[in-house]
């Protein structure tokens, strides 16, 4: 199994450009945005790319909180 970066993370804006950042630094960037070579901008996880383990993380986010909703009503 991968390990992903700990949490907190969090969405921090600079220079018209959003984010996803590890609260511990407040540095180190989990998600940059790049622009592509159509000069559309899009998401970069340096951590393994788009199916990279924090890419991943986010994305199983929905089913994540459904099964802790689940198991906090239990």
């Amino acid at each position: 199994m991968d390990k992903h970066t700990p949490g907190p993370w969090t969405i921090w804006t600079s220079n018209s450009y959003r984010r996803i950042v590890s609260d511990t630094t407040r540095r180190e960037v989990l998600c940059g945005t790049v622009q592509r070579s159509d000069g559309c901008p899009d998401l970069h996880f340096p951590n393994g790319g788009h199916e990279g383990p924090d890419a991943r993380l986010i994305a199983a986010a929905p089913e994540l909180l459904v099964a802790v909703t689940q198991f906090h009503r239990q």
